[in-house]
Order: structure tokens, then sequence, then C-alpha cells
């Protein structure tokens, strides 16, 4: 897999859980790449952390993540606990047969999303 691939596919996702409710889960900024693999120079992935605006009903955002992330291929878990003021805090967890890695949390506060790329050919300084 080649950066671009890697990058390409982790936006997909992220257009998918986008397309869901956009105050919750803005457009993206760039990513950060990170080496990955034993070495050093074994490979690059790319990280999105996307914070956003709550969802107008959490649990509800979170079972519709679910779904389009199992729709997508992704194996998915979820979990439910408290926030400090004892409101729930939604979470979602997914990974792709190639690698992708997905975490969403929503809860009546906020949404956040952090996607990480399969590791791909290259280095921390190929953009892509």
């Amino acid at each position: 897999m080649t950066p671009t691939e890697a990058r390409q596919e982790s936006g997909e996702v992220i257009a998918k859980l986008r397309s869901l409710d956009e105050s919750a889960v803005p457009t993206p900024p760039s990513p950060s790449s990170v080496e990955c693999g034993p070495h050093p120079d074994a490979g690059v992935e790319f990280h999105w952390v996307i914070q956003g605006a709550a969802a107008e009903d959490p649990r509800e955002h979170s079972a519709r993540a679910v779904t389009a992330l199992k729709a997508a291929g992704f194996s998915t878990n979820e979990t439910t606990s408290e926030l400090n003021d004892e409101r729930p805090l939604y979470f979602v967890g997914g990974e792709s047969p190639s690698g992708v890695q997905v975490a969403l949390s929503a809860s009546a506060v906020n949404t956040v999303l952090q996607v990480s790329s399969a590791c791909s050919d290259g280095d921390a300084d190929d953009s892509g």
C-alpha cells in the first residue's frame, strides 16, 4: 500500500462518518504522519484527530457510526461510560481488514473522532 492509498482509504472512512453529522464531525485537518513498523524506515501511517459539536442524540449518532463502519467492513466494539458529571459517553472502536483504526466518542459535550491509517510503504516525510 502506498502512502496515497493509505490516506485515501482513511479519508473515505472519515467522509462516511462526517455524512452522519457534519457538525459533530467537521472538516478534518491535515493528518500527522508517523513512522510505523519495527524499524524507523519500515513505513508511515497517518493520524487524524477531529473534535466537533455534540450530536443531537449521541447514543443514536454512535449507533449510526457502528452501522456505517460495519457496512464498510470494519470489526467494531462499543462501550458506554460516564463523564464526570454522570452523563453518558458512547465509544465506538473499529478496525478495517487493511488496518485502518477508528475511535469515535460521542457525548452531550462533544464528539471526538480519531482515525489512524494502515501502515504503508514510505517514511513519515511522505505527504501522500
